[in-house]
């Protein structure tokens, strides 16, 4: 059975967790997986190395035998763990496989060569440790042993032309005496040998006397020197001290341990256990000296640094948001320097100073202000003592005396002292920022300075400023800092608001603004700076403020915010509105309307009250809103609250709010602080700060570090930070204060003066480097789901992990951020945006694309969906709101109640169709529109058992159903039909089976509409390790036409099946790690199998090898076809994979020039020198080797002909001579072959050597379609203008000066005239000549002025052919760029520009760049749109001679072979079909003319044969049926005729029909809008001929229909849809 030719080596970049981190000559290099990457360590890109002689394992390399520069190279197919970069010879390894690698470091120019000459060596056993000492490689293994072995033995035995792959035998195996597992080994220089079991116990061995044994079989046993006892769990990580008398050790049991060796006794001692970290240590580093610190990193995200002589915990490491911190490395030469690695698949660049600084968790024990608040004044420290009141008076003198003597005597109280309670602390804006207010809630205001030089001064605050009319009556509820002057307002329990200048001592001015009637105590105060005039809000109860002018106390508006929650938060956005947030968690925005705000409302307390325009309810759940920022350009407002959530709400063009993205904090409970600001780069930094119990941390959420952690003690405790940062946002400086009303006093200070008086603390923030992330970021647990889907050309994934996050990435080349994969650049992945987390694990997620949106969806645990609507060229992200709570956050639901898997489907226009699957066998079915409307139109769909469904998938058929396939745990697959034609669209069971005998983890389904079958195909995957293949037809789901299972098409579970879109592939990927690939053959009966390519590796390094993903715990997968023969695939588990698979169904690039060219009716070609290099001219990078004065660069400027005449004429004929006497290569002629072939052609070039000219195509003697930009060196010309500039003026200078006399006395008049080569006078004037080639710094007009006329007459063609491709689908143009180079690229530039324009026209454009060393991308394809990148087709590594020649041959048989004739239908049936633009049914599933016409046929057949049985028993009895059944039957005939006459003009078109905007019509529309065009006369005359062909050939009739019921209507072949 024949099959197709086999994918290719894909090519592949990983996102796998960082496994190991190192240092090469002080540059950082982390290894994703197998993939190494080198960093600067101040940098967050990635350095570009020099690589050659690599493998076929190196999949970023396409030429392996010339140099190459890439960022990033596979080295091991297991991921990397560990390295020894800085030895001779250089090694890898990972798990059992080892590599040499040759290594450089050119210390001028900082460039690093790296080469894999030697394949992979595969050991027995896992590698611990690696050692090289004197050209020896001692290796620790798994099973606690040594195999050393010689470097100088390895090559060539192992070289890639090496068919062995037996590992080398080692030169002597060094076992210890204890054989056991071991998880960590290490060597020293003195070959002493430290094992980490099992048995949590440190060995201690050595191989000192034994290690100098050549023989290859020998092998010692060696004894313990010393066991090391005290940890309780497995050792992870030993490491040897600088002199080999420290040992560290980290284990299971969480703890990091120092063992120290004594001289004098000979033993190993402890010296110190570190307890910190809340999981296990993975490892453990000293740091060099004279550093004291020693660096552990763990499974609890962090990495800490300890004191290695006390073991004291210095500072704690956060940052990465993983769930590991798998490895550390030190710079040897700077031990500031640390890299760590983690899950997250970066690595970070630590300043051990800076963290030991920012990030100690003790750091609240060093402050550089402390004082103690002075006692309030006497006045009111000591209340004034109540008298005693007078006894009643009585008549009763007796009963007084009695009364006297029951009642006991009172003992009066002393009264109690006035505490002094600080209500807040505020610094005052610059430059006052370090001064520190404090306000006290009895109205009392503190004001303390914390200098900058003197940091014993900073104690002496004894400065109160009593308000001059402080609110005796009432207590101080607000305050708040004018944000640009040292304005304080202060809001009291009244409603009344004090506001007082506090720049001196005491206060000189003060506004006191009364409370407005009804609006009673102040809830809070806040500045809006940006108002104007500059505003004052105030919050009081029941959810109103007030916005109050603070120079005049006036209140300009009031709000109600119509919640019961006390609004919290302000934001004012100038000419947009104000922003506020409640305490309840809602969002609100009042709209500025011309000065007006809101909805006018009447309200008694008040004369007019605004009501809010927008709504968004419970976006902090119902937590405080603290802080909101509001983003003019991308209309977006960003909230922070007391839910640790940091919202993005987009403020839509109708003012409504619309949430975004919900991004949850893991450092900290509750949020308060948050500043938005801008780098040099224009990058948004998102800065967030909050409490983590007692810590107050400041994280960038941008770059995912935290900038500073600070003990405060208590949130609730009055404090503030005021801080600044660097342009680039790489610094932070500040302060941050805290007050202590308890008056805890730091250990060993002095005691407090009065235990009633608060204490005051501050500490400067010192500025420091952040850290620096190197690589991309992505999941920090285990991916249980990725979508891939393509948007504005582009490939996107949509991705949930175990962490419970949400990421939108884009795939592009590694070469480009905006470029989609192409060809020769392997694939990258590149984050665009954090989406809302979930608040338990996301399990599935689902993609689907329509005209103008793309829906996401996600599912996982407590039954959690999130629905997102992507549109735009942004493109902009935005959730979808509903009212159904079936699609929102459930809270009640149970833990283990989870959505295990999601489908979705475009269903035309704005509207989708939704299916999850969850937990306890429930199928949910929703209607989405992209409006936010979601309807739930199937809650639980019967059929299948309750067991768990583990996988869905969606296919549309027509517009009448969709067909469900749903999957579960018992192995058993469900085919349901979700009928359109319904309001309610019903689902229903129509065929259930079990293609498993285990869990069914995965399907995926496809539909072909061919003109031979209608087939559903379903391809599954389970954990039986089976593949299982069903074929159905369509209109009969109960039986399937075929059914075959591949046993065994995995080593284990099967967790991802994925067709391609060909439906021609399917790609299988399961626990293994293996990505295979299964082609879809034909086979007897039209039904399909699978036929495994090349034993189904898409990778493979050697014949008959595989090749495993770096990516473990394989959890999905996901595909999406580029173009024909071209998959992208990404795997997901812990990490992330992208493969670009290429198979030999891509056409290769000078195939699609080929092609382009063929169909192409319009040419613009731009050419370069390097299109004569063929024929033996030079370019301009040869005319100027060498340098000198001499050179092409330097005569080609007019100042040469005044200064250097004689130098410059014979250089300038030399050259002239060369161009005229060198005969144009073949090329030439193919080339102008092709522009005839085509008919619109243009040359647009900068050659000056005429060859253009001697083609007809470009210059024939009616027309010129030439442009030469630069000018002719054949032509000379007058040189008397030569020293004008333009508008008549003249060049400056004494040179130019005395030229210009010279020519002003010729007075030459015929400056145009052109003459031959050598002239060296004008034949007017007699004054010199030159060239007519536009020169640097040339300003001679006479020149310019031809070239100006042939760019004029250029850009009118250009203008023309693009209105004319823009404007037709019918045309197309081919840009043919030869020998464009990159040190002058003007025709380079040129013809981008070209394909931009017509692209962004909506016009058919392809690029063809022909260049031997300069093919790839410039930066300005930076500026093209990835969907028009996908149209360049890059020809590198051959001449223009030889790839115009081949292409013209490739052409030649493509029109012998019929392609041609193809096309020509093609467009003739667009001329017939003028107003029909494309074949395609409304919800997107392609179908053809014949199927529609058979089921056309089929349902009148059905009709026909219930409608005879009653003409049958009608003609039984009266004999009147037989007329009925003729006219039928006739117009049956007619249909048919109609159909077959259609599909004559149809049936050879190949690769369909597409309208001008993308979109496709159905063929149903199409075949009733001709049949309405036909005339009466046409029908009448079809209907005779239908009658008399009944009459004559009643056999040929049913053979026909027959024909039509079996084969679909024969003869047209299969539409074929283009993508991309």
């Amino acid at each position: 059975m024949a099959t197709s030719s086999p994918p290719t080596p894909s090519l592949t970049s990983s996102l796998a967790p960082t496994t190991h981190v190192a240092f090469y000559h002080s540059h950082p290099t982390v290894f994703n997986g197998g993939f190494i990457k080198f960093y600067n360590f101040s940098s967050p890109a990635p350095l570009f190395f020099v690589t050659k002689n690599c493998d076929e394992g190196s999949k970023n390399i396409t030429n392996p035998t010339k140099p190459t520069k890439v960022s990033t190279l596979r080295l091991l197919d297991d991921r990397v763990h560990g390295s020894s970069l800085d030895t001779s010879p250089a090694l890898v390894f990972g798990h059992r496989s080892l590599r040499i690698i040759e290594i450089d470091y050119d210390t001028s120019s900082s460039t690093i060569s790296l080469s894999t000459p030697f394949s992979p060596i595969l050991l027995p056993s896992a590698i611990w440790f690696l050692k090289v000492l004197s050209n020896k490689i001692y290796v620790a293994t798994a099973h606690n042993a040594i195999q050393v072995y010689s470097s100088s033995s390895l090559p060539p035995s192992l070289t890639l032309s090496s068919s062995s792959s037996l590992p080398p035998s080692p030169l002597i195996t060094l076992n210890n005496e204890i054989r056991c597992i071991t998880y960590s080994m290490a060597i020293n220089d003195n070959l002493d040998i430290l094992s980490g079991t099992v048995f949590n116990e440190v060995l201690i061995w050595s191989a000192t006397s034994l290690h100098s044994s050549t023989s290859s079989t020998s092998s010692s046993i060696i004894k313990n020197k010393h066991k090391l006892k005290g940890h309780e769990g497995v050792i992870f990580r030993v490491a040897w001290g600088e002199n080999n008398e420290e040992i560290l050790s980290c284990s299971d049991d969480r703890s990091v341990r120092l063992w120290c060796y004594d001289n004098t006794t000979d033993e190993w001692s402890q010296r110190w256990c570190g307890w910190g970290h809340s999981c296990r240590v993975w490892d453990v580093s000293f740091c060099p000296p004279p550093s004291p610190h020693i660096v552990t990193s763990g499974e609890d995200g962090t990495a800490r640094v300890w004191c290695c002589d006390t073991g004291k915990l210095l500072s704690v490491i956060e940052g990465h948001g993983a769930k590991s911190i798998w490895r550390i490395a030190i710079d040897p030469n700077n031990s500031d320097r640390v890299v760590t690695g983690g899950n997250d698949s970066v690595g970070k660049g630590w300043s051990l100073d800076w963290v030991t600084q920012h990030c100690n968790p003790d750091s609240a024990l060093e402050y550089d202000l402390e004082c103690d608040f002075p006692a309030p004044p006497a006045a009111l420290a000591t209340p004034p003592e109540m008298e005693e009141p007078p006894p009643p008076p009585s008549d009763d003198l007796a009963k007084t005396e009695t009364a006297t003597k029951k009642k006991k005597k009172k003992k009066r109280k002393k009264p109690k002292p006035l505490k002094t309670t600080i209500l807040s602390t505020h610094f005052l804006p610059p430059p006052h920022n370090n001064t520190i207010i404090s306000v006290s809630t009895t109205g009392l205001l503190y004001k303390s300075e914390l200098n900058t030089s003197d940091s014993s001064s900073n104690n002496n605050n004894n400065n109160i400023l009593l308000l001059p009319h402080p609110p005796t009556a009432t207590n101080v509820t607000a305050t708040a800092v004018h944000p640009s002057s040292p304005t304080i307002a202060v809001g009291t329990s009244n409603g009344s608001i004090v506001i007082s200048d506090v720049s001196s001592t005491p206060t000189n001015q003060q506004t006191i603004i009364p409370g407005v009637p009804n609006y009673f105590s102040v809830l809070s105060l806040t500045y809006l700076p940006c108002s104007h005039p500059p505003s004052l809000v105030s919050s009081h109860t029941l959810g109103r403020f007030l916005q109050i002018n603070p120079s005049t106390g006036a209140t300009l508006r009031a709000f109600e915010i119509m919640t019961i929650g006390v609004a919290s938060a302000f934001c004012f956005a100038p000419g947009v509105g104000i922003f506020t947030g409640d305490s309840r968690g809602n969002l609100f925005f009042f709209e500025s309307k011309g000065g007006e705000w809101g909805e006018e409302h009447t309200n008694e307390d008040y004369a007019t009250v605004f009501r809010p325009s927008s709504i968004a309810r419970n976006l902090h759940k119902t937590a405080h809103v603290t802080a909101i920022h509001y983003t003019q350009t991308t209309r977006t407002a960003i909230s922070i609250g007391h839910d640790a959530a940091v919202q993005t709400t987009m403020l839509t063009s109708s003012n409504h709010l619309k949430p975004c993205v919900e991004r949850s904090v893991a450092f900290a409970s509750a949020l308060t602080t948050l500043t938005v600001s801008e780098d040099r780069c224009k990058n948004q930094h998102i800065l967030v700060g909050g409490y983590h119990a007692d810590t107050y941390v400041l994280f960038n959420l941008t770059t995912h570090c935290t900038l500073l952690k600070f003990n405060c003690g208590s949130w609730k405790r009055p404090h503030d930070i005021s801080f600044t940062l660097s342009d680039d946002n790489s610094q932070i400086e500040g302060a941050i204060a805290v007050v202590n009303n308890r008056n805890e006093r730091q250990k060993n200070a002095a005691p407090s003066p009065s235990p009633m008086t608060p204490f005051l603390k501050a500490k400067r923030i010192t500025p420091a480097p952040q850290p620096v992330t190197f690589g991309e970021r992505y999941h920090g647990r285990t991916v249980h789901c990725a979508s891939l889907f393509e948007w504005e050309g582009g490939a996107w994934c949509i991705s949930g992990s175990e962490d419970c996050s949400v990421k939108l990435g884009r795939i592009t080349s590694s070469s480009s951020s905006s470029s989609p994969p192409s060809p020769n650049s392997s694939p990258s992945y590149n984050l665009f945006s954090d989406l809302s987390s979930f608040d338990s694990c996301v399990r599935a997620c689902a993609s689907s694309t329509g005209e103008k949106t793309a829906l996401l969806t996600l599912a996982g645990g407590k039954l959690e969906l999130a629905m997102y609507i992507l549109e735009g060229k942004g493109p902009s992200v935005s959730m979808i709101q509903g009212n159904q709570k079936s699609y929102e956050k459930n809270t009640n639901t149970e833990i283990d109640h989870r959505m295990n898997a999601v489908a979705s489907i475009h269903l035309g226009g704005d509207k989708f169709l939704v299916a999850t699957g969850d937990s306890r066998g429930k199928i949910t079915i929703f209607k989405v529109e992209k409006g936010g409307n979601i309807s739930v139109l199937e809650e639980s769909v019967k059929g299948l058992n309750s067991r768990p469904i583990l996988c869905l998938d969606l296919v549309i058929i027509d517009a009448d159903f969709v067909i469900l396939t749903a999957g579960n745990t018992a192995g058993v697959l469900g085919v349901f039909k979700i009928d359109l034609s319904s309001s309610s669209y019903h689902c229903s069971l129509k065929h259930e089976f079990k293609p498993h005998s285990m869990g069914c983890n995965s399907v995926s389904t496809s539909y072909s509409g061919s003109k031979t079958s209608k087939d559903l195909t379903i391809v599954t995957g389970g954990d039986d390790q089976a593949l299982h293949c069903s074929i159905f037809k369509v209109h009969n789901l109960t039986v399937p036409l075929a059914t075959e299972t591949v046993p065994n098409a995995s080593s284990s579970a099967l967790k991802s099946v994925m067709l391609s879109k060909d439906n021609d592939k399917v790609y299988a990927v399961g626990y293994d790690q293996v990505l295979k690939a299964w082609e879809m053959v034909r086979v007897e009966g039209g039904t399909r199998g699978f036929a495994n390519v090349t034993g189904g590796d898409i990778l493979s390094l050697v014949e008959g090898g595989k090749e495993r993903l770096n990516v473990t715990d394989v959890s999905d997968g996901s595909v999406l076809q580029l173009r024909k023969g071209s998959d992208l695939v990404v795997v997901v588990g812990d990490g992330l994979e992208v493969v670009k698979v290429s198979s030999g169904f891509e056409e290769e690039p000078m195939e699609r020039a080929a092609k382009a060219l063929s169909k192409a009716t319009h040419l613009l070609v731009t050419a370069g020198a390097g299109m004569g290099k063929d024929a033996g001219l030079p370019t301009f990078e040869d005319l100027n080797k060498g340098g000198g004065d001499n050179n092409y660069k330097s005569m080609c400027d007019p100042i040469k002909l005044v200064e250097e005449r004689e130098e410059f004429m014979a250089f300038w004929e030399q050259m002239s001579s060369t161009y005229e006497n060198t005969n144009s290569h073949a090329g030439y002629e193919a080339l102008n072959r092709m522009a005839k072939n085509v008919g619109q052609a243009y040359c647009y070039t900068s050659n000056v050597d005429g060859h253009f000219r001697r083609l007809d195509a470009f210059n024939d003697n009616n027309e010129k379609n030439l442009c030469e930009i630069h000018g002719y060196a054949g032509e000379w010309r007058c040189a008397a203008g030569m020293g004008k500039v333009e508008c008549g003026g003249e060049r400056l200078g004494e040179t130019w000066q005395a030229w210009n006399a010279a020519a002003g006395e010729c007075n030459c008049e015929k400056q145009d005239e052109l003459f031959p080569c050598g002239t060296h006078k004008c034949k007017n004037c007699g004054f010199a000549t030159r060239p007519n080639v536009l020169m640097f710094n040339d300003s001679d007009e006479n020149v310019l002025a031809g070239i100006r006329k042939e760019r004029e007459k250029y850009q009118q063609w250009e203008a023309e052919m693009e209105a004319s491709v823009c404007g037709s689908e019918k045309k197309s143009l081919v840009v043919l760029e030869l020998g464009c180079g990159v040190a002058v690229p003007s025709c380079r530039h040129e013809g981008y520009e070209v394909m931009r324009d017509v692209a962004k026209g909506g016009g058919k454009v392809t690029f063809i760049r022909v260049n031997v060393k300069d093919a790839g991308h410039d930066e300005v394809d930076l500026d093209l749109e990835a969907a028009v990148l996908e149209n360049v087709v890059s020809l590198g590594g051959v001449g223009a001679e030889e790839v115009l020649l081949e292409v013209e041959a490739r052409m030649r048989v493509r029109e012998e072979e019929g392609g041609g004739e193809e096309e020509t239908r093609e467009l003739l049936f667009d001329e017939e079909w003028e107003d029909n633009k494309g074949v395609i049914g409304v919800f997107g599933e392609y179908t053809e003319d014949d199927e529609v016409v058979e089921k056309e046929r089929l349902e009148r057949e059905e009709k026909g044969e219930e409608k005879g049985e009653e003409e049958g028993e009608g003609e039984g009895e009266g004999g009147e049926g037989g007329e009925g059944e003729e006219e039928d039957s006739v117009g049956s005939i007619v249909e048919e005729m109609r159909a077959l006459e259609f599909e004559d003009n149809w049936g050879d078109n190949e690769d369909g029909v597409k309208s001008k905007f993308g979109e496709f019509k159905d063929d149903e529309d199409v075949i009733q809008k001709h049949l309405k065009e036909e005339d009466e006369e046409e029908e009448r005359r079809l209907e005779e001929e239908a009658r008399e062909l009944r009459r004559v050939k009643e056999e040929e009739e049913a053979a026909v229909a027959a024909a039509l019921i079996e084969a679909g209507g024969g003869g047209g072949r299969e539409l074929v849809f283009d993508d991309f």
